[in-house]
């Protein structure tokens, strides 16, 4: 019986150190697999971070700068950008790979495009050193395109993300606020100033009545309690969102059109708690567009202009008139 016990005891420390020596193994083959897989890679820039990037079609340019984990546009460092869509424009320039390089037998830049190149970006490591990416023409159907940088003469085959992951139009580049999650519970008040006139709804404004005639018998008249104006204000802002982006950057003459100059507009603030904190969020709105659907509106301490759906500012000032 001691043989037996010592038979199985010795099995099992042998099937022990296979499972260790099985598991090593398979992690020496996927660190293998992995460095191979990327060498195979080829980085046209292969950078960790970058502290400005800029872009170019020939005809428009932008161009941004980061610095304290936040992107700015570099025209303006006002606008509110989207950090997102930076962060992802940003990562594809930084470490950009090819699908592969011509080496041999290269031809004239002309020849692919790239003696006047469609587009040109420059990104600058957080090193401080400054790259120039050019992309020429488009191939096979426009799946890809050739492209080189200013510090070599290789030329590149590019997949056609590098060309759609460039953003032109800054409305689609800056940040959609979010109205706040206001509740009846972590509401204080809500404002609505236009001109001198200025009307506060709290949770204690008196709900109001309508009256209903039921016809029976009696053929009597009851008064039925419905939501306050506090409510019913607090619904439509719970109830909607900041569509989009009309104007990232609006002249005088365009906030005239949509009716936000400081004599024209309407200023509705809002009172909340929020992580514990008494916090206000001020937003103000202007003329509905051609189409009366949606509302031009500003959020304090925001320039741009955006929109939102009509009915949103119809229901508030519903609330508000009556509350009058």
């Amino acid at each position: 019986m001691k043989k037996i016990y010592l038979l199985l005891g010795s099995l099992f420390f042998i099937l022990i150190a296979a499972y260790w020596g099985l598991k090593v193994y398979n992690q020496q083959a996927a660190a293998a697999k992995t460095a191979a897989a990327e060498a195979d890679v080829i980085y046209v820039t292969n950078e960790d971070t970058l502290t400005a990037l800029s872009y170019s079609n020939g005809t428009d340019t932008l161009a941004f700068d980061f610095s304290d984990t936040t992107w700015t546009y570099h025209d303006d460092e006002a606008l509110h950008i989207n950090q997102t869509t930076l962060q992802s424009v940003a990562a594809s320039f930084a470490q950009l790979t090819a699908v592969r390089e011509l080496s041999e037998d290269v031809d004239a830049l002309s020849d692919y495009g790239l003696g006047a190149p469609a587009y040109t970006l420059t990104i600058t490591s957080s090193e401080g050193e400054t790259t120039k990416i050019f992309i020429g023409d488009a191939f096979s159907n426009d799946t890809y395109y050739y492209g080189k940088t200013d510090a070599s003469d290789t030329i590149y085959v590019l997949n056609a993300s590098v060309v759609t992951n460039l953003v032109f139009d800054l409305n689609e580049l800056v940040e959609i606020p979010s109205l706040p999650g206001l509740t009846t519970d972590n509401t204080l008040t809500l404002t609505r100033a236009v001109g001198s006139d200025t009307i506060s709804l709290e949770p204690d404004t008196a709900a109001s009545t309508e009256s209903s005639t039921v016809e029976d018998q009696t053929e009597s008249s009851t008064a039925e309690e419905t939501t306050s104006p506090f409510e019913d204000a607090i619904t439509a802002i719970a109830s909607s969102m900041i569509y989009s982006t009309q104007t990232a950057e609006p002249t005088d003459d365009e906030l005239e059109t949509y009716g936000l100059t400081e004599d024209t507009r309407k200023t509705y603030t809002m009172t909340y708690i929020y992580d514990d904190k008494e916090t206000t969020f001020v937003f103000y709105a202007g003329h509905t567009d051609e189409e009366d659907t949606t509302t031009y509106i500003q959020v304090k301490g925001n320039k741009s202009v955006y929109l939102v759906s009509v009915s949103m500012i119809e229901a508030l000032d519903t609330a508000f008139n009556e509350a009058n």
